[in-house]
């Protein structure tokens, strides 16, 4: 499945070591609505979260 226009989707665990992060930034170039969640708070990521910017992807 390559198409992911308008379709949501939720990251669960963005992670620190990249695998949360490739699939976000990966679906959201699809064309995928992404949400991204991890039980650590947002500034414990903020290296991260860091990596999302430019792409349409929320944090919770």
């Amino acid at each position: 499945m390559d198409d992911f226009r308008g379709k949501r989707v939720t990251v669960l665990g963005l992670g620190r070591f990249g695998g949360g992060i490739g699939a976000a930034q990966w679906l959201a170039r699809l064309g995928a609505k992404v949400v991204v969640t991890d039980k650590q708070p947002a500034d414990a990521l903020a290296d991260s979260i860091r990596q999302l910017d430019g792409l349409p992807i929320e944090y919770r």
